[in-house]
């Protein structure tokens, strides 16, 4: 994707010179790198010159008088907004897994901008939802040796407890189920759904190696066929699996009422006051397994929001990503 004009905007405090090598190689396959800055306190600099030598990365140094670290993420900050409103970009990478930078990648996406982020598994679920899409660092890597599997959901960082960040495959598939169930879909827009849902959703989080395609047909009683461009490919439920669905949405099928106060509490809970639409879709399947959008005679999550009427809104209506309540 030449077109695809990149800015790379690194925390240098927090992501490791070493792992350079396998992210911009990564970066690159997605189009044309046109800024790349490395933030960083002086007591860091050393040993990141030769990695900016090697892939001219513009450095912007801090002296560490009080807290380099805060010092950093604020000339970050600064120039993603500089860039944001001065420079022909198209998607921002931000390397960085400090959750410090959601507000700042809230706002570029605002601005109608793409962003991705580059983190380790570590990063907090907040700064990954807020990002178009999200690369684990652990993936880029070469594997060496199998490391130990943590079977937990939840995991303790600095004595607090902090969700999981990669979502159960099993997740996954039935959310594809799903999106199949309500009619001939094309594959790609498969992928775009549970992007948007989960961004954080690569393969290689699961030990795959294959396309999203070679993915779709493990899964079972779903069938795919090609368009009659005989280039697009397309899934859709075995009629038999289409009568099982059928059956069980009909049970456990929560009222609009119940999902509407749902949807407030999750607002509410939320610090900026509002949800993005992908993750509301995920946390209300989540809540209700008998969710699906037919039962409500609509086919995306938009149009049941359209159901409420207007107690609730968008934060951009030419961009609808992320729905307030009205009196917000």
């Amino acid at each position: 994707m030449e077109d695809n004009k990149i800015a790379i905007l690194i925390d240098g405090e927090n992501i490791s010179q070493k792992d350079i090598d396998y992210i911009f190689t990564e970066i690159r396959k997605d189009g044309q790198i046109l800024i790349s800055r490395l933030y960083c306190g002086t007591d860091n600099l050393a040993k990141w010159k030769e990695a900016c030598n090697e892939y001219s990365i513009k450095i912007v140094t801090q002296n560490n008088y009080v807290s380099g670290k805060n010092t950093t993420d604020s000339s970050l900050i600064i120039d993603a907004m500089d860039i944001l409103y001065t420079r022909d970009v198209n998607t921002f990478y931000i390397l960085s897994s400090d959750s410090d930078f959601t507000g700042i990648i809230m706002r570029i996406k605002e601005g109608n901008k793409r962003v991705v982020g580059v983190g380790e598994k570590k990063t907090p679920k907040s700064i990954i939802n807020a990002c178009n899409k999200f690369i684990f660092i652990e993936n880029l890597r070469p594997i060496e040796e199998p490391k130990k599997k943590n079977v937990k959901s939840k995991e303790k960082t600095n004595g607090k407890t902090r969700t999981k960040a990669i979502t159960n495959l099993n997740e996954i598939i039935n959310e594809i189920i799903d999106i199949v169930a309500e009619g001939r879909i094309q594959i790609s827009r498969i992928k775009e759904k549970i992007d948007n849902m989960h961004p954080e959703f690569d393969l290689r989080n699961y030990g795959k190696s294959k396309k999203f395609l070679e993915f779709m047909r493990e899964i079972p009683n779903v069938n795919l066929s090609l368009g009659d461009d005989q280039t697009s490919w397309f899934a859709e439920l075995k009629d038999s699996q289409i009568q099982n669905n059928s059956n069980k949405t009909t049970k456990n099928i929560p009222s609009l009422e119940e999902i509407k106060t749902f949807i407030i509490s999750l607002i509410e809970k939320s610090k900026q006051k509002k949800i993005n639409i992908g993750q509301l879709y995920s946390e209300i399947k989540k809540k209700y397994p008998g969710f699906a959008l037919k039962n409500y005679n609509v086919k995306k999550i938009a149009n049941f929001i359209e159901l409420y009427g207007d107690q609730f809104k968008y934060d951009d209506d030419k961009k609808p990503n992320f729905l307030m309540l009205r009196n917000e």
